[in-house]
Parts: structure tokens; C-alpha cells; sequence
């Protein structure tokens, strides 16, 4: 499901990256279109502040958030000093790249904090794919497509559209997941499938599975 989660979030970076130029012109006054150059680095950014966040509910599930603190200030630290370095020769993008970078030191940071505590099976190779496709089409757009015009615009979405399809090819979904998007191709049975599920009985007073999610929430509740 994380997995899934970042591929989404990772395709919305995708997006925003090759169309910022076209959006800021679309949305903002003609004194903010310089900022299409980091729009791409801050969603980056809170791509991974999600994951971070992530990792923030794991250590609340083992009651060892005492970790937060280092990991942030660690964060802290190395954005101030990336600051200092990168935004006098590069201007706002340096403050994009020094906003990445300290999310990538807390993600790293609360990877390695969470690991010891509660490990977690992440499926790297997943991860991996939904990362180049991401790079691969961001790259593409911004060697190949103009930023500016109609067919810069249409060019750019097309790539944004293709992101599925890219990690469709390199083997990214399992065979679940290939199963439902097979079933996307027929509306009215997906539709007819979550009629049914809400046609459903109340599950019976008592049911293990029930008592069991009502003992986890209550137990999430006091962390």
C-alpha cells in the first residue's frame, strides 16, 4: 500500500515538474513565473515529507518518538547550511535543492531509527521503478519539449499521462494490481462490485475481526 501511495504522490510530482511553467502562467501574476523552476523540487519535497510521515506513525506504533527530535534537528541543520551554500549562486533553486536534501536526511534518518525498532519489508525494487520513471520522463520533457506553446503543452502532458504506462511496462504492478486495472476497463462492473460492497450486512456484535480493530484503534489513540 506504501508503495502504491508514492507511485501516486511520485505521479503528481511527474506532473507539476513538466507543466510548471504552464500552471504558474496560468494561476500566478507575471511577478511569481520565475517560480516554475523549483515548483518540481518542492513537490519532490513533500513527496518525501509524506514518506517521513510515514515513519512518524511507525514509531508512534512501537512508543519510541523520543527519535523524532534528532531526526528533525538533523533536518534542521542541514537546510540552513545547504541554504547558506547553494541560494547565493543559485538563487531559488538552491533553496528548492536544500528543501530535498534535508527531507532526504529525516527519511533517511527515521528509515534508520524505524528499522531497529519496528523493521518494516519496503519493496525496494518497486521503488526503484516508480523512481525511473519518474527521472526518465521528467528528463525527457526537459531535454525534448519546449516550455513554452501549445505543442510544448501538449507534449509535456502526454508524458505526465504516460507515467502509468511507463511502470505498466517495467513491471511495476503485481498481478493483483494488474487485475484491477484490467477492471477499470469496464466502469459498470467496479461500480456494480462497491454497490455490493455497501450492500453488505453491519458486521455481528462481537465479530473477532471487529473487536480486534476496535482494541488497535484504542491502542493507536494513546500514542
Amino acid at each position: 500500500m506504501i508503495t502504491l501511495f508514492l507511485a501516486g504522490c511520485t505521479w503528481l510530482v511527474v506532473g507539476l515538474w513538466l507543466l510548471a511553467e504552464y500552471l504558474l502562467r496560468f494561476f500566478a501574476a507575471p511577478e511569481f513565473f520565475g517560480a516554475y523552476e523549483v515548483v518540481g523540487l518542492i513537490a519532490a519535497g513533500v513527496t518525501l515529507y509524506s514518506l517521513y510521515m510515514v515513519m512518524v506513525v511507525i514509531l508512534g506504533r512501537t512508543g519510541r518518538t523520543e527519535y523524532n527530535l534528532p531526526a528533525a534537528i538533523a533536518a534542521l541543520v542541514s537546510n540552513v547550511a545547504l541554504n547558506l551554500i547553494l541560494v547565493p549562486p543559485l538563487g531559488i533553486v538552491g533553496a528548492g535543492l536544500s528543501l530535498v536534501a534535508s527531507y532526504l536526511v529525516v527519511t533517511a534518518l527515521m528509515y534508520w531509527f524505524t528499522q531497529r525498532l519496528f523493521p518494516v519489508p519496503y519493496e525496494w525494487g518497486r521503488l526503484a521503478r516508480v523512481l525511473f520513471a519518474a527521472a526518465a520522463l521528467v528528463g525527457l520533457g526537459e531535454l525534448v519539449m519546449p516550455a513554452a506553446g501549445f505543442g510544448g503543452f501538449v507534449g509535456r502532458l502526454a508524458l505526465a499521462v504516460l507515467y502509468p504506462a511507463v511502470l505498466l511496462v517495467s513491471g511495476f504492478f503485481t498481478a493483483e494490481e494488474r487485475g484491477w486495472l484490467k477492471r477499470l476497463r469496464h466502469p459498470r462492473e467496479v461500480v456494480a462490485g462497491f454497490t455490493a460492497l455497501r450492500a453488505r450486512p453491519a458486521a455481528v456484535d462481537g465479530d473477532p475481526g471487529e473487536i480486534y480493530e476496535a482494541e488497535r484503534m484504542d491502542e493507536d489513540s494513546r500514542f
